[in-house]
């Protein structure tokens, strides 16, 4: 989309929000005075309900476009913190969802409005690591990732693992080299290859 697009875009959007905070306000504004004129209330009295309904009803109203327009301040994206392992050198972390594993992800915080779940991870010399589940991230492409040492994250990656790994799902995250060129992606479009990739980087960070 050019530039042109891009500005009637978002000049259709500050129309839309302030239609929206003018119709919040003025409906409860007049639902306001109706009311107090059913009550016999008549000056002061009544221009203050008539502004405190307005004011209600645009505080809702601000609330409508938060939900609507700016979607991630209102249910702010999952936010996963790594850090990595000495010895970790690599440029992806693969977070497996296996079952048998001992290890869960600790969640902090709580899902709802303006609030999100963040959690700190370490990530094992393989860049390898098996949780019991992925629940809040499996599928996500909005997932919020720092790295400790402070290098991005800008790809990420994740679906069914590939067969013969001993896990169900997987989700992988990028980390971008600050010295020299990044290395090549795990060849997640290939079954055989990813399972490949897994299993020579636990096999490695066991020793063998």
């Amino acid at each position: 989309m050019n530039d042109d697009g891009m500005g009637g875009l978002a000049m259709a959007i500050g129309i839309a929000m302030l239609l929206i905070l003018l119709v919040a306000f003025v409906l409860p504004f007049f639902a306001g005075r109706l009311f107090a004129r059913k009550r016999g209330w008549s000056g002061a009295k009544s221009h203050s309900a008539s502004i405190g309904m307005g004011l209600l009803g645009l505080a809702c109203g601000g609330l409508i476009v938060i939900a609507t327009f700016f979607e991630s301040t209102w249910l702010p994206p999952p936010k996963l913190s790594f850090i990595a392992s000495p010895g970790f050198t690599g440029d992806w972390v693969v977070l497996l969802e296996d079952p048998k594993a001992s290890q869960a992800i600790d969640w902090s915080g709580v899902e709802m409005a303006f609030f999100g779940k963040s959690a700190r991870i370490v990530v094992p010399t393989s860049g390898i690591l098996r949780v019991k589940d992925l629940a809040g991230i499996a599928g996500r492409a909005d997932v919020d990732v720092m790295w400790s040492d402070g290098a991005p994250s800008s790809a990420s990656a994740g679906g069914p693992a590939p067969a013969g790994v001993g896990a169900r799902t997987y989700s992988a995250f990028n980390r971008e080299s600050v010295n020299g060129a990044p290395a090549a992606d795990p060849p997640f479009g290939d079954q055989a290859a990813f399972a490949a990739y897994i299993e020579a980087r636990e096999r490695v960070a066991r020793g063998k």
